[in-house]
């Protein structure tokens, strides 16, 4: 797979959802789609891919030259330290508009990071975030909230599921 994309330079979108992928398998792909100079789009939705493989993903993604406007990540095992280095991605990339993040395991400390994210990126890039099904709490949620009363640039912020 990874021969057949780099075969391919002008692929501007990648959709590998529900491939079983496992964390191996993302990060191995990971190495290819960080090079590749016109990808805009890569989903990676349901592939088991837990914190360790995010962050080595986020990692691959810093420091190639992947155009990436939107970064799909929902369904799968990603903590808050995956997510933490995947905001860490976001804000090395200016094309980085949307980044999904629905059904995985990000906490109250991961919608604490995004807060502060958020918070010192008034202005983007980041438009859309998906953070469905979370147990984000309420110290998440009141730090969310603030930020988004000063940050202009998010458009969209999915949010639902409260937690007791």
């Amino acid at each position: 797979l990874g021969r057949a994309v780099h075969a391919l330079p002008a692929l501007r979108s990648l959709q590998l959802g529900f491939n079983q992928l496992g964390s191996r398998g993302v990060v191995a792909m990971a190495e290819v789609v960080a090079v590749h100079s016109s990808l805009q789009v890569l989903s990676l939705v349901s592939n088991e891919i837990d914190d360790l493989a995010a962050s080595q993903l986020a990692a691959a993604l810093t420091r190639g030259c992947a155009p990436l406007c939107e970064l799909d990540l929902e369904a799968n095992l990603i903590g808050d330290s995956g997510f933490s280095a995947l905001l860490r991605y976001a804000a090395t990339k200016s094309s980085l508009s949307t980044l999904r993040m629905g059904t995985n395991a990000v906490g109250e400390r991961g919608a604490r990071q995004l807060a502060s994210h958020l918070l010192t990126r008034l202005n983007g890039p980041l438009r859309t975030v998906g953070l469905a099904n979370h147990c984000i709490g309420e110290r998440g949620a009141s730090a969310l909230l603030a930020a988004l009363h000063d940050n202009r640039s998010l458009t969209e912020l999915s949010r639902t599921r409260a937690c007791g």
